[in-house]
């Protein structure tokens, strides 16, 4: 147990070793802990996302292998292009900015599947009321973001969609 721990902090800090020697300046202290804030977010989006799968019947090891590769191949796009921004920007804010539009994504994209949860009537809880803050925050009159579902479609962004 906990090789997969070692293999990820081994994995970032080789990295952040990289780009550390390649900018020349030390990479912020926080740095590693944004790192593992968002795989987190990431780990629970997918999380929810299986739930949410289960719960619609629509559970498959290929769907999950399939979308989780290509999140992971998205993201590590993103982040290769942040670190070259990085590089020739010469300044680590560039990537702290990125990395954390990584964790915003992520988190927008959990707060989707609740609210599809929500729909397949799975009870929030203490999310409920945060949920209903943001789409406060992020609505516009209804037609917004994070709109509650009627059925099995969601809208988001003023666009209707089937789950």
């Amino acid at each position: 147990m906990g090789g997969g721990k070692v293999k990820t902090k081994t994995a970032v800090g080789g990295i952040m070793g990289a780009l550390v020697a390649m900018i020349g300046s030390p990479a912020p202290e926080h740095l590693g802990a944004l790192f593992m804030v968002v795989m987190g977010l990431i780990a629970m989006d997918t999380f929810c996302g299986v739930w949410l799968a289960a719960i619609q019947g629509r559970l498959s090891s290929d769907t999950l292998r399939r979308k989780l590769y290509i999140k992971l191949l998205q993201y590590t796009l993103l982040a290769t292009l942040f670190a070259g921004v990085t590089l020739l920007a010469r300044t680590w804010w560039v990537f702290q900015i990125g990395i954390g539009g990584i964790g915003a994504i992520e988190l927008l994209s959990m707060m989707e599947t609740a609210v599809s949860l929500e729909g397949e009537g799975v009870k929030l809880g203490p999310l409920k009321p945060l949920l209903e803050r943001i789409r406060k925050y992020l609505g516009d009159g209804g037609t917004g973001s994070l709109t509650l579902p009627t059925g099995n479609s969601v809208t988001v962004t003023g666009e209707e969609k089937r789950v």
